[in-house]
């Protein structure tokens, strides 16, 4: 049997699962039962092995009775130019340009006198794609920037491009939507993709999402502050605050601003940032008081307050990636975000849809199960 992800529902119940019958055809010579299917369509596909019997039937436990097949696009041959749209044309092809568009522009002290835009990159589209035979593009910082460039680093001509106050709005520096769009549209005439990032956390003067969807940590003078950003890991990042993937609504919160990309931009791929990390989920804070306050049972559960303490040299972290069941199955996070953005893909009718992902620390295997394709630089 093989079943697949429906369009229509978020959530399946065991009753409304339907599933394709294939009938397995036994082999002499290898002494194996075989079947063969085309599938058609980009998606998960789960199957196992039923056995029938006279009255009913019975699902077949061994090794390779069951298991999921995820179709992605063919990427072979596909080549990404990352782009920064606040320095591009900083290589100086483009400062000789002729239309107004040459980029990124220095004076004779070296300082920077105009930042690029989306229009420069889609003045310098085809001849892009003829000098580097791209196929695609990804865009970095596409995405509302905060104010607070001080606190990423003092010296930043611009707010960091990983700390964006929303998902799903796009930077107004960088020309807004309207040269995002023709951007998009353009590219699309000429046969490249764009990919944009994904941001697993937010900037910390975002007003995008509610205060209880961030964790709280106390720091070194037992004052209750929002933790910083972090890789859950190793890095800190003191421009954004750290979500609370505890809490299903941030996974909503994720899957929407990329559903929004898809459908207000028609993007064609996303690059999701330190998704060898998601969720991000540190250790809890199990202290049953705050401030003489008995704690309710929801916040204890949802882990709204973190233990932020080092453990050899490394944050400590309770999330998917340090569970038995991350050898078993797919991370659920990343799996929540791809179905929903697979049943976005067939409401639009989008044939191919790239998905990469940042990726360190040997977790390059979690992702491939939930038909990303991992990377890293």
């Amino acid at each position: 049997r093989i079943y697949r992800n429906r369009l229509s529902h978020d959530f399946i119940l065991e009753k409304e699962l339907d599933f394709l019958k294939l009938d397995l055809q036994y082999n002499r010579n290898t002494g194996r039962f075989t079947a063969q299917y085309l599938f058609d369509e980009l998606g998960h596909y789960d199957y196992l092995v039923y056995k029938k019997k006279s009255k009913g039937g019975c699902w077949l436990s061994q090794k390779g009775c069951s298991g999921r097949i995820n179709v992605i696009p063919d990427m072979s041959g596909e080549i990404i130019l990352e782009i920064f749209p606040d320095i591009h044309g900083h290589t100086r092809v483009y400062w000789k340009d002729r239309t107004g568009h040459p980029g990124l522009v220095y004076n004779e002290n070296g300082e920077v006198i105009r930042l690029g835009r989306f229009s420069d990159i889609t003045a310098h589209l085809k001849d892009l794609k003829n000098r580097y035979r791209i196929t695609s593009i990804y865009l970095l910082g596409v995405q509302k920037r905060g104010s607070n460039r001080e606190d990423w680093t003092p010296e930043a001509t611009s707010p960091s491009p990983f700390s964006p106050v929303s998902l799903s709005e796009i930077e107004p520096s960088l020309g807004g939507e309207k040269e995002f769009k023709e951007l998009v549209k353009k590219a699309h005439t000429i046969g490249v993709k764009i990919i944009v990032d994904m941001i697993p956390h937010i900037n910390r003067k975002s007003s995008d999402v509610p205060d209880d969807y961030v964790v709280k940590c106390y720091d070194d003078g037992g004052n209750l502050v929002e933790r910083a950003s972090t890789d859950g890991r190793y890095g800190s990042w003191n421009d954004g605050k750290l979500l609370n993937y505890r809490k299903f609504e941030v996974w909503e919160y994720i899957a929407r601003s990329i559903l929004t990309l898809i459908e207000k931009y028609d993007i064609d791929g996303i690059r999701f940032d330190s998704s060898h990390a998601v969720p991000i989920m540190m250790k809890k804070n199990n202290y049953p008081y705050f401030y003489g306050t008995k704690r309710s049972h929801e916040e204890m559960v949802e882990g709204t307050i973190i233990v932020n303490d080092r453990e050899d040299d490394h944050f400590i972290t309770t999330g998917y990636f340090d569970s038995a069941c991350s050898e078993i199955i797919s991370s659920p996070f990343h799996y929540y975000s791809m179905l929903a953005i697979q049943r976005k893909l067939r409401e639009k009718n989008k044939s191919f849809f790239i998905n990469i992902a940042e990726c360190y620390w040997g977790h390059e295997r979690f992702l491939a199960r939930t038909g990303i394709v991992p990377y890293n630089s």
